[in-house]
C-alpha cells in the first residue's frame, strides 16, 4: 500500500523539477541577445537565494559560427544595441545591452583567485573551469556590455561561452 502512494509522489516531484528546469533554461536564454547564437542546452545553471541576497549564473555554449563572427568582427559585432526581455512567473525583466567593451574586465581587486566575481556563485563548475573562464575574462578577445550593477553578460569567443551572472 505504501509503495503505491510513494511512486506517484516521486513521479510528481520529478515532473515538477523537469518543468522548472526547462522554464529556467528558457528564461536565462531569453536574457542573451538573439544575435549571440547559443546551443539550446546550457553548460551550467546554478544559483543561491537567501533572505537578503540572490546570486547565480547561467553559462551557454556559443555556436561555432557566432564565435568565429565575433573573432572576425570584434566590437563591430555588437554595434547595434539590443534589448532583451525575460518574462518570469511574477515579473518581467528587461536588459538593454549597449556600450560594449573588450576584455580585460576592469573589476578591481578580486576575491577567491579571481573567478568568484566572474562566474557568480555557480558551484556546478569545477575550479579548473572557473579559472579558465576568469583567465579568458582578463585577456583580450572577450566582450561585455554596460549593464545593471546586479547583472553581467560576458561573451568569451575563445572558450565559445556566454555567461549571464547576477548577484545582490
Amino acid at each position: 500500500m505504501l509503495k503505491k502512494s510513494v511512486i506517484p509522489i516521486i513521479l510528481l516531484f520529478f515532473i515538477g523539477w523537469a518543468g522548472f528546469s526547462v522554464w529556467q533554461m528558457i528564461w536565462y536564454r531569453s536574457l542573451i541577445p538573439q544575435k549571440i547564437e547559443t546551443h539550446w542546452w546550457p553548460v551550467a545553471i546554478d544559483g543561491k537565494i537567501g533572505l537578503m541576497y540572490a546570486c547565480g549564473a547561467a553559462i551557454f555554449e556559443m555556436k561555432a559560427s557566432t564565435a568565429k563572427a565575433i573573432d572576425t568582427q570584434g566590437l563591430d559585432f555588437f554595434e547595434n544595441p539590443e534589448e532583451v526581455q525575460a518574462s518570469g512567473l511574477f515579473r518581467t525583466k528587461k536588459h538593454y545591452y549597449s556600450n560594449w567593451k573588450e576584455t580585460p574586465l576592469g573589476l578591481g581587486k578580486l576575491t577567491d583567485g579571481g573567478y568568484a566575481d566572474i562566474v557568480g556563485c555557480n558551484s556546478s563548475l569545477s575550479p579548473i573551469e572557473k579559472r579558465a573562464i576568469a583567465h579568458a575574462a582578463f585577456e583580450k578577445g572577450g566582450y561585455y556590455p554596460r549593464g545593471s550593477e546586479n547583472a553581467r553578460l560576458l561573451v568569451l569567443p575563445s572558450l565559445k561561452l556566454v555567461l549571464f551572472t547576477y548577484g545582490k
